[in-house]
C-alpha cells in the first residue's frame, strides 16, 4: 500500500512538471522504467543555482524553507521516519530544526564557496550544504542532546 502511495505521488510530481504531450509521454515512460527497475531518481527540481541566486533574499529563504518542508514530508513518501535511530533524515532534521534562520546563511556560504557550479540544481546543493553543516555540528557536539545522531 505504501509503495502505491509513493508511486502515485511520484507520478503526480512527474506529470505536473511536463510541458506538452510528447514531454509527458516521455516522462511516463521514464516513470515506468523507474518502477520496473526500482531506480532511485532525483528529479531535476525547479531552479539551477544561478536561477536561485537571481531571486531576492526573501524568495531564496522561502525556497530553502520549502526544501526543508519537503524533507519533513519525506517519511510520507517512504523515507525512513525521523524517529528511526539510524535515519539520515532524523539527523538532518535535528540539525535543521536547531538552526532556525541560520539555514539561509549556511546555504549562502556554501553557494559562495562553490561558485563554479552555476548550472547545478539548487535543491541538490542545498541538501549538500545542510548535510555538511549538520555533519560539522554533530562532530563538534559535546552535550547529551546529540547522542544517538550520526553523520549523514
Amino acid at each position: 500500500m505504501k509503495e502505491n502511495r509513493v508511486l502515485l505521488v511520484l507520478a503526480l510530481l512527474t506529470l505536473s512538471s511536463c510541458h506538452g504531450e510528447s514531454q509527458c509521454e516521455l516522462r511516463l515512460k521514464n516513470l515506468q522504467e523507474i518502477r520496473d527497475n526500482q531506480w532511485s531518481v532525483i528529479d531535476p527540481g525547479y531552479l539551477s543555482v544561478s536561477e536561485y541566486l537571481q531571486l531576492d533574499e526573501q524568495r531564496q529563504r522561502y525556497y530553502v524553507d520549502g526544501i526543508v518542508d519537503g524533507m519533513r514530508l519525506a517519511p510520507f513518501l517512504g523515507a525512513y521516519d525521523q524517529t528511526y535511530p539510524e535515519s539520515k533524515l532524523r539527523t538532518l532534521l535535528y540539525c535543521v530544526g536547531s538552526w532556525g534562520n541560520e539555514r539561509q546563511a549556511i546555504v549562502d556560504d556554501f553557494f559562495l564557496a562553490n561558485r563554479k557550479r552555476p548550472n547545478d540544481r539548487a535543491h541538490v546543493l542545498i541538501y549538500v550544504a545542510l548535510s555538511e553543516a549538520c555533519n560539522d555540528m554533530i562532530k563538534s557536539c559535546t552535550n547529551a542532546t546529540c547522542q544517538g545522531y550520526s553523520e549523514i
